[in-house]
Parts: C-alpha cells; structure tokens; sequence
C-alpha cells in the first residue's frame, strides 16, 4: 500500500506539470524569435518600434522583456501555437504600461489562425484574456508597474493565436510584455503519458502479487 501511495504522489506532481506552449514567451533570445510583428499601417499610426531590453519583470524569472512603443496607432506580435480540440487553453503573462489618456494594452488569445489584420480589426471580447485601457476596462488602468493578467478559452481546432496588442488614439504608447505562458492544464504532456503507462504496468505487476 506503501508503494502504491508513493506512486499516485508521483503521478499527482507530473500531471501538473505544463511546458509553456509559447515559443519565446519571456523573449529572453533578446530579439522576436517566434513572433510576427504587426501594426496599423502608415495610413493610421507609426512610427511603430519594438525593443527587446534588459528590463525583466520582477515576478517572473527572465532576462528580457519587449518594449513596444508608437506615436499613435494599433501594433504588436502574434503567435500560432499547438493545441489540442476540447480542452482549455489558459494566457497568462505580465505588462508594464503607461496611459496617455487614450491607450490599451492586451493579451488576446484567438481559436484559430488569424493574422495583424484580424487582431487589429476583428478582436471580440471573447477573445480579450487581460486588457488595460485609459478607460478603465478590464483590469483597469494602465499603472506603470507591472501587472499580472490571465485568461482561458477552449480550443475547438488544433490550433490557436497568442497575441500582444498595444495602441494609442490620437496619443503614443508604450508599454513592455513579458513572461507570457500559454498551458493546456487538461492534457498530460508526453513525458506525463509514459509515466503513466509505465505506473499502469507496475500497478498490474503490484495486483498480481498481491492476489
């Protein structure tokens, strides 16, 4: 019974355990590996600049964060990410984020593939996991520190968008992304699996025993 115990602990810790299916997420290759950038275009904002400096959030372990900026205008970087159909994908991740009375700042989670154009044009409240403005929405103001946001969708394809959205109307932006992790806590990664399996044939060999 001993064993068997020890053996549904271990089994507890490793299904816990999620790899961040983000490629990049604390950008901490100190450039965009991974990441599209996109933006509004000439005809509504610019200049649009993204650095990747030594300024990492202090809650998290990171070297680098992404520092986005623009004179006004709609812009940021988006990711297609792996998932599997059914279970629940949660974003988390931090930002750090100044208001200059008409900005916002977001972390969007997509079911699908879309592209810049749709996270600038088409983005649905659904699709919102933590979102910061000048009016207050979501999780509030823009305060200069950084600021933790999560949210979780279910995924109905094989894939899904992780992006970062920041902009300003009239007004600049600036604001810095960092630690984004994206996890499927319902499904057991491979290393999980095995493990699994391998505690299956054990268990039978225990029951034998025992009979």
């Amino acid at each position: 019974m001993k064993r068997l115990a020890l053996l549904v602990g271990v089994l507890a810790i490793a299904a816990g355990a999620q790899a961040n299916l983000l490629e990049n997420g604390s950008f901490d290759t100190g450039d965009g590996t991974g990441w599209t950038e996109w933006d509004s275009g000439e005809e509504w904002g610019g200049p649009f600049s993204y650095h990747y400096q030594d300024f990492p959030c202090e809650y998290c372990d990171s070297i680098y964060s992404l520092f986005m900026s623009c004179d006004w205008g709609s812009f940021g970087a988006y990711q297609i990410i792996d998932v599997v159909p059914g279970f629940e994908v949660v974003l988390s991740g931090y930002v750090l984020a100044f208001d200059y009375t008409a900005n916002w700042y977001e972390l969007l989670l997509f079911d699908g593939v879309v592209d810049g154009y749709v996270i600038d044009h088409f983005t649905t409240d659904d699709d919102i996991m933590a979102k910061w403005d000048s009016w207050g929405g979501y999780l509030g103001y823009p305060t200069a520190q950084w600021e933790y946001g999560e949210g979780s969708r279910v995924a109905t394809s094989d894939k899904m968008t992780v992006a970062i959205k920041a902009g300003g109307n009239g007004v600049g932006a600036e604001g810095w992304y960092d630690c984004l992790d994206a996890t499927q806590p319902g499904v057991p990664e491979p290393g999980t699996m095995l493990l699994l399996g391998t505690a299956l044939l054990g268990m039978a060999g225990l029951t034998r025993r025992i009979r």
